[in-house]
């Protein structure tokens, strides 16, 4: 979360950007203090929201960002990033590169991974896709279609079913 107040230091004077932080957590109160201290007036706190309310937060974004510290070693993808594609928002990632969530945005065609802990390049990402809302659409749609597409519980559910079609027809 550091890496989003620097990025925002960097884009403090576009006051058409804002960033938005909901959630509660052991680094929130000192989130909020150098927030204060760097007199951040484009980031604002919201505390941790009912489930319910979690797609409206997504829907009410422009651009939803999802970050892991550079020594976080993982394949998986974390779960934000399918509720953001679910939701038909486009993504800012910034986590190591060489991992599934990286190859997900790029198959998906539905965000942009930087590498972790640059505040320099998610700045530059945030405005490159301030200025492309068209992109930013488009994004958010293919995102969404893929996960209709490829994650639903429906295409689970085909793609179970025709492994035991599979299954059943070899006996």
């Amino acid at each position: 979360m550091d890496l989003l107040l620097r990025s925002a230091r960097i884009l403090k004077d576009k006051k058409e950007i804002a960033f938005l932080l909901v959630g509660d957590g052991v680094e929130k109160p000192k989130l909020q203090k150098l927030a204060q201290e760097n007199q951040l007036n484009n980031v604002f706190f919201l505390p941790m929201q009912p489930k319910v309310k979690y797609p409206e937060v997504l829907s009410a974004s422009d651009l939803c960002l999802a970050t892991l510290r550079r020594e976080v070693r993982t394949p998986v993808v974390p779960s934000k990033i399918l509720s953001i594609m679910a939701a038909g928002r486009p993504i800012l990632a910034s986590l190591p590169l060489n991992g599934d969530a990286p190859r997900l945005l790029a198959e998906a065609q539905c965000g942009m991974a930087i590498t972790p802990g640059d505040p320099e390049a998610m700045a530059q990402a945030i405005i490159q896709l301030y200025h492309d809302p068209e992109l930013r659409e488009k994004m958010g749609q293919r995102g969404r279609r893929y996960t209709v597409e490829h994650l639903s519980l429906e295409r689970a559910a085909v793609l179970i079913e025709n492994c035991i079609g599979r299954l059943l027809s070899s006996y």
